[in-house]
């Protein structure tokens, strides 16, 4: 088979045939290099908000969120700072940082840590220092229901910040063990408390003392139990009691072994509820 070819003759000048030929090829180049222009611009973008979204992690609180979560490490530092933000905006309702006790020595002994809190809306810090294996920060927050929903606790928070207080302080509230012994007694007998002294089954326990702390949200009433010896073996904060509720809610530190504790008990002499828990715990 022949191909044939045929030739077709423009009438244009070939200056305008010319132009346009150019123009084409001006124009094509133009527009892939403003795609891939535009491709790039996307990318990068996407690939910063992306970076920027992950920087936030959720708070999990009883299975429901309750707070958003930002890890930042500042070079020179040991351990990252953790700051926990309110979940629907901007404001800072608490941070947390990992603090070394004491470094290892050559006696192979291994190094203790705690964590610095530090609450800015109510202006009150506090180093908590958990008993036993490592604890995650998050698991102390939901302990303590410092956050919700609706952001900081600011009356467990303030509670949280004034039991445990300054590390510092904390260690020179520790006493000697054999100051912390139980004194023998019948434990069933009447607790009584004249003058702010303690007995019970004629036998002298200790004293009593209460303190009003001004805290942003009001007064916190804390008791401070001392035993025999004059040893501080407790302190107790009484939460404020709701209308018709039957029940004190107190949040204790005990000395033996600087644990923070929360428990119900009975709203009728409240104060003597309170020892009768300390006695039935061999606290006091």
């Amino acid at each position: 088979m022949r191909l044939q070819t045929q030739i077709y003759k423009s009438n244009l000048p070939k200056t305008f045939v010319l132009s346009v030929v150019l123009g084409l090829f001006s124009f094509y180049p133009n527009t892939a290099s403003a795609e891939i222009h535009s491709v790039n611009n996307s990318a990068s973008k996407l690939k910063k908000n992306r970076k920027k979204a992950n920087q936030f992690d959720t708070l999990f609180c009883n299975q429901k969120p309750v707070a958003k979560l930002m890890k930042v490490k500042t070079p020179g530092d040991s351990f990252a700072t953790c700051y926990y933000y309110h979940i629907n905006d901007t404001s800072l309702l608490l941070s947390v940082k990992q603090m070394m006790l004491n470094k290892p020595t050559n006696n192979s002994v291994a190094p203790s840590f705690y964590y610095h809190f530090e609450f800015p809306n109510i202006q009150m810090n506090a180093d908590y220092k958990n008993k036993g294996q490592k604890t995650d920060i998050n698991k102390i927050i939901c302990q303590f229901e410092l956050v919700n929903k609706e952001g900081l606790d600011t009356v467990k928070a303030e509670l949280f910040a004034t039991i445990n207080g300054n590390i510092e302080l904390q260690n020179a509230k520790k006493v000697d063990a054999e100051k912390l012994f139980i004194v023998e007694r019948n434990k069933a007998a009447e607790i009584k408390v004249e003058d702010l002294e303690i007995s019970q089954d004629g036998i002298f326990l200790g004293r009593c003392e209460e303190e009003e702390l001004e805290g942003p949200n009001g007064k916190i009433i804390q008791y401070s139990i001392f035993n025999s010896t004059g040893a501080l073996v407790c302190t107790a904060s009484k939460m404020p009691q709701t209308n018709g509720n039957k029940m004190v809610q107190w949040n204790l530190l005990t000395q033996r072994d600087m644990r923070f504790s929360t428990v119900q008990l009975k709203s009728d002499n409240f104060v003597i509820e309170l020892l009768k828990y300390l006695v039935a715990n061999s606290i006091i």
